[in-house]
């Protein structure tokens, strides 16, 4: 994290100030979804956060009032919440674990930037308001700009953004089972208004998969053009055989439920 010579100490306290915020945002949130309690505390805590922007969630949980700190500082404590602090060069002594972690809640943030651009998109806001030469001048002149300050990944040797990268997935999406990573996505997919597969339509396509062994070319292996057919007819759907081959890879560990 870079600082401006000038205005160093002002940026420092500042940011141990966010810093010091986020570790009260992070008790407000564990006591909102019952941490400790609540066994499903993870998957509440992820739909929110899919569904809120930090500004959302600073104005939710009244932060500037309570901790007495401006609106731009609230939201930036909000996101410490999540992500964490875990720079051991830059303020060692406020390190803290993030509820999610910096993987994930990049995961979050992207799917909230597809929610928010497809908006975006249909209203012609922002990005989509301007034409593809503009946008890829802009594009040029932040990369350029970028590239002279020597900041994002243009300040990080290979090296670096490999150990960031693995530090990243070993605190977020490596502590998870193959099972929370599978209803991460599925929460994921519900918010930006995916298909949600119920039981029933994957004990249904299992079925029709296992129906139409010897129906094609190889008498030992499933049908896939059959199975999207009469798939399809029996519920209405519009899926490709490429659509249902990796759903049904996906989620077939969860057939076991049924």
């Amino acid at each position: 994290m870079g600082l401006t010579p000038p205005n160093k100490e002002e940026q420092l306290t500042a940011i141990k100030h966010k810093l010091a915020t986020a570790s009260k945002v992070q008790k407000q949130l564990k006591e909102k979804f019952g941490y400790g309690e609540n066994m499903f505390f993870d998957l509440d805590l992820l739909e929110y956060r899919i569904h809120n922007s930090r500004k959302v969630i600073a104005q939710d949980l009244d932060v500037a009032s309570l901790y007495g700190v401006n609106d731009h500082t609230a939201e930036n404590s909000v996101s410490y919440a999540f992500r964490g602090h875990n720079n051991e060069e830059f303020l060692p002594e406020y390190q803290f674990e993030g509820l999610f972690g910096e993987q994930l809640n990049d995961l979050i943030e992207e799917n909230r930037y597809k929610i928010n651009g497809q908006k975006a998109y249909k209203l012609g806001h922002g990005f989509h308001g301007s034409t593809a030469e503009e946008r890829k001048k802009n594009s040029r002149k932040a990369g350029q700009k970028a590239y002279e300050l020597g900041v994002g990944v243009h300040g990080r040797t290979a090296e670096e953004m490999s150990e960031h990268g693995r530090k990243g997935y070993a605190k977020g999406l490596g502590k998870l089972t193959a099972e929370e990573r599978s209803e991460h996505s599925r929460r994921a997919a519900e918010a930006r208004g995916d298909h949600i597969w119920s039981l029933d339509e994957l004990v249904s396509l299992h079925e029709i998969r296992e129906e139409s062994i010897g129906e094609g070319r190889y008498k030992t292996k499933p049908c896939w053009t059959y199975v999207t057919e009469k798939f399809n007819e029996q519920h209405g759907t519009d899926f490709t055989k490429t659509n249902l081959n990796k759903i049904y890879s996906i989620n077939k560990h969860r057939l076991s439920e049924a």
